[in-house]
C-alpha cells in the first residue's frame, strides 16, 4: 500500500488543494422544505412571524488534523496555505436562502481558524481577580470533591484557555423572486437575520454537535448578494474576488431590488451603534450590540463585486474616544 509521502509532491500540492477549497454544494429548495435538519436560532422578537433557522448538521472540517500529522505534511500545507491565500482567499462560507421570509443558514466550508492560547492577565486587578478565582475554584473542586466550593462560591466566571477566531466568513445571500415568494422580505429582516445567524455563532459556536467550540472574534464578515436568484436569471455568479460576464449596472440602479436590499445591510450597523437604552423601540438593535466589538469590518457585495464597507473597529473606537472627550468635560 502506497504511502501517502510516498506520493509524487504535485499529486501531494494537489490533494492539499482539494483539502482546502472543498466546498457543500449549497441547499436545494427542497431541502430547506425537510421539517428535520435545522435548528432555530435564538433571537428578539421582530414585526414579522417567521425567523432564521441554522443547519443542524456539523462544520466542514478544517485542515487542523493535516497540519499536526508530521512536520512535512506541516510545511508543505502552510506553502499551499500561502499560495491558495494569495490566489482565491480562504474564506470560511456560509450559504443564506430566503424562502417565505425564513432565511436558511448552512455552513459550506471551514478550511482555516485560528487559535491562540489566552495568558493569564497581568494588568488590571478586575481581570487578575477573575483570573484567579476561576484558578481556585478548579484547585478546590479537584481537592476537596463534590462540588462543594462552586456550591459556596457561586458559578465564577472562567477564562477560556484558547480563543477561536476566523479571518474571513463569506455569507452568499439568495433572496428568490417576487413571483415565487410572494413578495422581498420586510423591511430590514434580512439584515437582522445576519446579525441573528453572527451572535449565535459568537454564543453557540459554528458546530451545533460541539458548543464548546465558540469563535471569539471575525475580522471581515463578506455578505455577498446574489442577484440571480432574486431577477430569476439563471446567471452563473462569481466568488467576492472573482468576476464574469454579467452586467452589474443593472443591480446598482436605486430602485431595484438588490439596491435596496443592500443599503439595509449597510445601515444596519449605525442602527445598532446608535439604538438607545431607554428606548424599548431599539430593544432588537441593543440585542445586538455585542457584534460591534467582535467583527472587525463588514464588506457588503452583489454578485461579488464590493457595494461598501463598514470598518466596525474603527467607528467603535472613533465613538469610544469621542465619549471619553464628552466626559473630561
Amino acid at each position: 500500500m502506497v504511502r501517502f509521502l510516498d506520493l509524487p509532491r504535485e499529486l501531494r500540492d494537489a490533494i492539499y488543494t482539494e483539502l482546502l477549497l472543498s466546498c457543500r454544494p449549497s441547499p436545494s429548495l427542497k431541502d430547506t422544505q425537510s421539517a428535520t435538519g435545522w435548528c432555530r436560532v435564538r433571537e428578539p422578537e421582530g414585526p414579522w412571524e417567521n425567523g432564521c433557522l441554522i443547519a443542524s448538521q456539523g462544520t466542514p472540517p478544517t485542515c487542523a488534523s493535516f497540519l499536526a500529522c508530521n512536520r512535512q505534511i506541516n510545511e508543505e500545507l502552510m506553502q499551499i496555505i500561502a499560495r491558495a491565500n494569495r490566489r482565491w482567499g480562504l474564506a470560511a462560507c456560509m450559504d443564506c436562502v430566503e424562502i417565505d421570509g425564513t432565511h436558511y443558514f448552512t455552513w459550506l466550508s471551514l478550511p482555516l481558524v485560528r487559535t491562540k492560547k489566552n495568558k493569564s492577565p497581568r494588568n488590571g486587578d478586575e481581570d487578575r481577580h477573575v483570573w484567579l478565582s476561576g484558578f481556585l475554584s478548579s484547585w478546590a473542586s479537584l481537592f476537596l470533591g463534590g462540588g462543594m466550593y462552586h456550591h459556596v462560591v457561586g458559578n465564577v466566571a472562567k477564562t477560556p484557555a484558547y480563543t477561536t477566531s476566523i479571518e474571513q466568513l463569506r455569507i452568499d445571500i439568495r433572496l428568490f423572486t417576487p413571483a415565487k415568494t410572494g413578495g422581498l422580505p420586510p423591511h430590514d429582516q434580512t439584515a437582522w437575520e445576519i446579525c441573528a445567524v453572527l451572535k449565535h455563532i459568537f454564543e453557540q459556536g459554528p458546530d451545533p454537535i460541539h458548543r464548546s467550540r465558540k469563535v471569539a472574534f471575525i475580522d471581515e464578515v463578506v455578505l455577498n448578494l446574489l442577484p440571480a436568484c432574486l431577477l430569476g436569471t439563471t446567471s452563473q455568479t462569481s466568488s467576492p474576488d472573482g468576476s464574469n460576464d454579467m452586467d452589474h449596472d443593472m443591480y446598482f440602479k436605486p430602485e431595484s431590488p438588490i439596491v435596496i436590499i443592500s443599503h439595509e445591510l449597510v445601515n444596519i450597523w449605525q442602527k445598532i451603534w446608535t439604538a438607545n437604552d431607554f428606548n424599548t423601540v431599539d430593544y432588537q438593535a441593543r440585542y445586538y450590540r455585542m457584534l460591534l466589538e467582535k467583527i472587525n469590518r463588514v464588506r457588503v457585495c452583489v454578485d461579488g463585486k464590493t457595494f461598501k464597507t463598514r470598518e466596525l473597529a474603527v467607528e467603535l473606537e472613533r465613538g469610544r474616544a469621542e465619549m471619553r472627550r464628552i466626559e473630561r468635560r
